[in-house]
């Protein structure tokens, strides 16, 4: 069957399949999965890491900081998973004007817009400018610590939900589209 006649199923078997047969083609260590299918849960991680670069790349198209103009500076803790594919996102054109510029290591809300956070943990910088950082987790607990946007993983699909009473109290405006997609926590 051509590839291109393959439609993920709406269980995201299809997804799964195609993830065994890759990690068989590429002779890649398996685990189990929970339905039984061999998946490269390295191969997993890096899609959802992918898929979060991308997400914070079109969270800095949507959001408005009180500087306006110029690079949106985005700073991704070391840690992270996506930190490799961040960095490929470095002087990409946000339109109207802005180019997002990316650093990779410690978190300083003096020269940071949006900053994301891999895991539980929360920087001193992140708690200290809540007003004027869009901090951004995919720690479960996120939006309870503070974070104005927590990614997770729905059905196989990457989500993101929005605290609006951190996102309402900010310095930054977050444009009504973008909200209208996110889970809302009140």
């Amino acid at each position: 069957m051509a590839l291109s006649r393959i439609r993920p199923a709406r269980n995201g078997r299809t997804v799964a399949v195609a993830w065994l047969c890759l990690s068989l083609a590429a002779g890649a260590p398996r685990a189990a999965a929970p339905d039984g299918l061999g998946i490269n849960l390295e191969v997993e991680r890096g899609i959802l890491a992918k898929l979060q670069a991308a997400y914070l790349f079109n969270l800095a198209r949507f959001v408005v900081w009180p500087r306006g103009e110029g690079a949106v500076h985005l700073c991704v803790a070391t840690d992270a998973p996506l930190a490799r594919y961040a960095r490929e996102l470095d002087g990409k054109d946000l339109g109207d004007g802005r180019v997002l510029t990316v650093t990779v290591g410690e978190i300083d809300a003096r020269t940071c817009e949006l900053a994301y956070v891999h895991g539980a943990t929360t920087p001193a910088a992140v708690r200290a400018a809540q007003a004027s950082l869009l901090a951004v987790s995919d720690a479960p607990d996120a939006l309870e610590r503070g974070y104005a946007i927590q990614f997770f993983v729905d059905g196989g699909t990457v989500r993101f939900a929005a605290q609006q009473d951190v996102i309402a109290r900010a310095d930054y405006r977050v444009s009504s589209k973008l909200l209208k997609l996110a889970r809302q926590l009140k």
